[in-house]
C-alpha cells in the first residue's frame, strides 16, 4: 500500500487525539482543581474535543487546514492558558475577600422586566413571534433594530435571578413576582427560536446554582452527560421549531436528496462545530488584507450608536465561507481579520486575562451575584468559542455594561434605605 492511499486514515488519527487529549484535559484539571468549574478544564476539552470533531473531515466540503490554521489554532490555547496562569500567579497571596453589600433585590425586577418589554415592541414591530409563524427565515428577520437589544436581556435573567432568590430576608410576594419572571423569561428565547440564547441560559444558570449553593463537589460524570444530552436535545428540538424543510436542510448542508431524518440530526450537531473552524481555515487561506482593528471595534461603535458609521461590520464576508449557507466562524474570525496571527495571540491573552480576573474573583469570593453571573457569562462565551465570537458581539459588552449598572443601581439604593432608616433611628 502506497503512502498517497494511507491518506483516508490521517484525518481520522488527527482527529482521534485531539478528541482524546480534550477529554484528558477536562478529566485532568477537574482533578487538578477539585472542581469541575475551571476554565482551563473547560475551554481545553471543548477547544480540544471540537477540534478533533472537525478534523475527522467527514463531509465532502472539508478540505485539509493549512499550517497557519494549525498555528491559530494551537495559539489561541497557548495564549488562553499563559495569560489565565500569570494573571492567577500575580493573585496568590491576595486573602479571601468578602462582598461588599447583601445580594441585590432591588433591580431584580426591573430587569426581568425589561425583556419583557422587549420582546412585546419587537412582537408589534414585526407582526408575528418566530415560534408560531411557518416561515422558514421568521427567526432572522424578527425583531425592532436596538430594542431587541431588551430581549436578549433575557438570557442571564434566570442564573441572576437565582443567585438573588435565595437571600432569606425577600418576602414571598417578591419570591412569586420573581418566579414569575423567571418563567417568562425562559420562554421568550423558545418564542424567538434562539438556540443561543436558551443554551445561554441553561449554561449560565447551571453555573451560578453551583457555585451560589456549593454543590461544585457532588458534581459527577453522569451529571455531566446529563447535561450534555439535555443540551443537545435543547439545540435539535429548537431547530425543529423553525419549520425548515428537510430540503432545505439538505440544501443549506449539501447532503444527499436521500439523506434520512434521523442522518441529517447527526449531521446538524456536527456541522454546527466542524463548519466554524473550516470557515476560518478559508478566512485564512482566502484573505489578502486586513482590518486593522475596525472589527474589533466594531461592538463598541455599536454600544456609543455610531455602528452605522463604521465601514465594517461584525460579519464574515461570505467569500470566506465554505458552503454561503453557513456562516458560523470561531472567535479566531474577528482578530485574524484584524491583525492575522498576531491579533489571534493578542485576543488569546486578553481572554486569559478576563477569565483568570472573574474566576479568581468568584474563588476568592471577592464577587457578588452580578460578578458571579459575569464569570458564567465569560465560561460560556470561552466555551463557545468554536462556534462564535461571543466577544465580539455587541450585547455580550451590553450585559457586563448592564450587570455593572445594575449593582450601582442596588447599591445606590441600599445606601439610600440605610440612611433613611439610620435617620428615622
Amino acid at each position: 500500500m502506497t503512502l498517497s492511499q494511507c491518506e483516508w486514515i490521517v484525518p481520522f488519527v488527527v482527529g482521534g487525539w485531539f478528541i482524546l487529549s480534550g477529554i484528558f484535559l477536562f478529566f485532568y484539571y477537574w482533578r487538578n482543581y477539585s472542581t469541575l468549574l475551571n476554565v482551563k478544564g473547560i475551554f481545553g476539552g471543548i477547544w480540544f474535543l471540537t477540534v478533533g470533531l472537525a478534523a475527522l473531515r467527514i463531509h465532502p466540503d472539508q478540505v485539509k487546514w493549512s499550517f497557519l490554521t494549525w498555528l491559530c489554532i494551537g495559539f489561541f490555547y497557548l495564549g488562553v492558558c499563559i495569560a489565565y496562569d500569570v494573571i492567577s500567579y500575580v493573585l496568590r497571596n491576595i486573602p479571601e475577600g468578602k462582598p461588599f453589600f447583601k445580594v441585590g433585590r432591588y433591580g431584580i425586577v426591573l430587569w426581568g422586566i425589561l425583556p419583557i418589554i422587549g420582546f412585546v415592541a419587537d412582537v408589534v414591530y414585526s407582526g408575528y413571534i418566530p415560534m408560531f409563524s411557518q416561515e422558514q427565515q421568521a427567526y432572522m428577520n424578527f425583531g425592532m433594530p436596538f430594542v431587541h437589544y431588551l430581549t436578549v436581556f433575557s438570557g442571564v435573567y434566570p442564573a441572576l435571578a437565582l443567585r438573588v432568590i435565595r437571600d432569606k430576608e425577600l418576602s414571598l410576594s417578591l419570591r412569586i413576582c420573581i418566579g414569575a419572571l423567571i418563567l417568562i423569561n425562559v420562554f421568550i428565547p423558545f418564542a424567538i427560536v434562539s438556540r443561543q440564547l436558551t443554551l445561554m441560559q441553561i449554561v449560565i444558570a447551571s453555573i451560578v446554582f453551583l457555585v451560589s449553593y456549593g454543590v461544585e463537589q457532588r458534581i459527577r460524570f453522569w451529571h455531566i452527560l446529563v447535561f450534555v444530552l439535555i443540551c443537545s436535545i435543547m439545540f435539535l428540538v429548537m431547530s425543529g421549531m423553525r419549520h425548515q424543510s428537510d430540503a432545505y436542510i439538505k440544501e443549506v448542508f449539501n447532503l444527499p436528496v436521500d439523506t434520512s431524518s434521523g442522518e441529517m440530526l447527526l449531521w446538524k450537531l456536527y456541522m454546527y462545530i466542524a463548519f466554524s473552524f473550516d470557515n476560518f481555515n478559508k478566512l485564512v487561506v482566502s484573505s489578502t488584507t486586513f482590518y486593522w482593528g475596525a472589527k474589533s471595534l466594531y461592538p463598541f461603535a455599536v454600544l456609543i450608536g455610531l455602528g452605522g458609521l463604521m465601514k465594517y461590520g461584525f460579519e464574515v464576508p461570505i467569500q470566506f465561507q465554505i458552503l454561503p449557507t453557513h456562516n458560523t466562524f470561531t472567535a479566531l474570525s474577528t482578530p485574524y481579520m484584524d491583525f492575522g496571527i498576531v491579533g489571534v495571540v493578542i485576543f488569546a491573552f486578553l481572554v486569559g486575562i478576563l477569565a483568570s480576573l472573574s474566576e479568581n474573583g468568584v474563588r476568592l469570593n471577592y464577587m457578588n451575584e452580578e460578578g458571579v453571573v459575569a464569570y458564567g457569562l465569560i465560561i460560556y462565551s470561552i466555551a463557545i468559542s468554536f462556534f462564535t465570537d461571543e466577544f465580539g458581539l455587541p450585547v455580550f459588552w451590553v450585559y457586563i455594561g448592564l450587570l455593572i449598572v445594575y449593582r450601582l443601581f442596588d447599591i445606590l439604593v441600599y445606601k439610600t434605605l440605610s440612611c433613611s432608616k439610620n435617620n428615622n433611628t
